[in-house]
């Protein structure tokens, strides 16, 4: 009785959490869906803005994106705001744009720790990959059984499935805010200096342009076989989302883990068993 009362807790604890792959792409979907709400808060702000002041001049100030993490952005705005100030006063160029790298070299140490804790738990959960597999393939078929030797796979690796996603999820509000700072910024009208090659920092579209389904509208349709925007601001604009997908597909390859052979590993468990 203590044993099935005891599968039951495991069952219900690491169900779905054998895989890192499942844990990843959960984490991916949750942070999308923050980020969907945080686009929806700065529309939604603008359009209260746009709706409470369609009276005023032209020349009212913009109304700030606010949401949960109002007070986060609002606290990044003012360090973004500073940087970029004592730049200036220093004659450096690009002055927004190497704010923001300042900006969020400071966030990334800040949330450091937090990172580094969530990518020992992910390795840790790789190198048990090749056991987990065998204990798998060695007890297929009996549910319970896998998940005791599981558990206590993990509890022999000191390794807690659960310790990759909880500072994944505390960094998420920050990275928010910082975007909601640099949406409000860029509402302000305040990135429209260039960056080396990019033409603008508030980029070839708006977030209201992304809600409406116009997201794309620099890019597609072609007039006169080339985009909206020219060939050559297009091309200007897709370098640095090229170098993210490539950046983000090699650390997919090093955060990969190594393959297993089920098939010589169920073939090793008959054997056992069978000289049990």
């Amino acid at each position: 009785m203590r044993r099935r009362a005891a599968g039951c807790r495991v069952r219900a604890s690491l169900h779905g959490l054998d895989s890192v792959g499942g844990l990843h792409a959960a984490l991916e979907r949750a942070e999308a869906a923050l980020y969907t709400l945080a686009d929806a808060a700065v529309v939604a702000a603008d359009s209260a803005a746009g709706a409470a002041g369609g009276g005023e001049d032209a020349g009212a100030a913009v109304q700030k994106s606010g949401g949960w993490f109002g007070f986060i952005s609002d606290a990044m705005e003012v360090v973004l705001k500073i940087l970029k100030d004592g730049l200036s006063a220093v004659h450096v160029p690009y002055a927004y744009g190497f704010a923001i790298i300042l900006l969020t070299i400071v966030v990334k140490a800040a949330t450091l720790p937090l990172t580094k804790q969530q990518v020992e738990s992910t390795m840790a959960m790789q190198n048990l990959q090749p056991q987990l597999k065998a204990i798998q393939a060695r007890y297929a078929g009996n549910q319970e059984r896998i998940q005791l030797e599981t558990a206590r796979l993990y509890k022999q690796a000191g390794v807690n499935p659960l310790a990759g996603c909880l500072p994944t999820l505390a960094t998420i509000p920050v990275w928010i805010g910082l975007y909601q700072a640099l949406s409000n910024v860029a509402n302000e009208g305040l990135l429209t200096e260039g960056f080396f090659w990019i033409p603008s920092l508030g980029g070839p579209t708006t977030i209201a342009a992304r809600q409406s389904g116009a997201g794309i509208s620099w890019l597609f349709p072609f007039v006169d076989g080339h985009p909206p925007i020219g060939w050559h601001d297009t091309i200007c604009y897709l370098v640095l989302p090229v170098l993210l997908v490539a950046s983000q597909f090699v650390s997919m390859e090093i955060m990969k883990p190594p393959q297993v052979n089920v098939s010589l590993i169920r073939h090793s468990a008959v054997i056992q068993a069978s000289s049990a």
